[in-house]
């Protein structure tokens, strides 16, 4: 058990890591609660909609581009985002450092974990993106982490989710 938490931890942790090197693709800001989330989009606005939300630590630039091109070349519009003390989007810093991959091993042993913000919190970020770009549905695809959060917002909010796909996941 030890060396599989050593393992997605680094694993995790390089993922991150890379994702600051690619990042010449500009985001846009949207303010949820006092919170800036940064997103960007590819494809026509027309076109119908895959929300993408990648999982912990890890930038919306750390979905392939060739995965991102399929979609867009399959005629859809891909929307993705960094969550909340990721990529560009705002370090909530004021709200303490919650060490993620502490409480998260914490909270896999059993014990109850305070947390600055929640799942729900997060999908609510994707929604207002949905929102500012007036897209009343989408596909929503997460991996990870992104797949938890992607699972809530399907439970949460099912008349804006088309389908749903959840890669390397739980249900939270």
């Amino acid at each position: 058990m030890k060396n599989l938490f050593l393992f997605v931890f680094l694993s995790v942790f390089s993922v991150s890591t890379y994702s600051d090197y690619k990042s010449d693709q500009a985001t846009t800001i949207v303010d949820v609660d006092g919170v800036s989330i940064a997103y960007t989009t590819s494809g026509e606005e027309e076109s119908p909609s895959v929300l993408m939300i990648m999982g912990l630590m890890a930038s919306h630039r750390v979905w392939p581009e060739e995965i991102v091109n399929e979609f867009v070349n399959a005629g859809y519009r891909v929307v993705l985002f960094d969550n909340r003390d990721t990529g560009d989007s705002d370090r909530l810093d004021r709200l303490g450092n919650p060490r993620l991959w502490w409480k998260f091993l914490v909270n896999s042993l059993g014990i109850e974990v305070n947390a600055p913000y929640t799942l729900l919190d997060m999908a609510e970020d994707g929604i207002a993106i949905l929102d500012v770009l007036e897209i009343q549905s989408a596909h929503i695809v997460g991996a990870s982490m992104g797949g938890m959060i992607a699972q809530t917002i399907a439970s949460e909010y099912p008349e804006r989710t088309k389908s749903l796909v959840s890669i390397m996941s739980t249900t939270g």
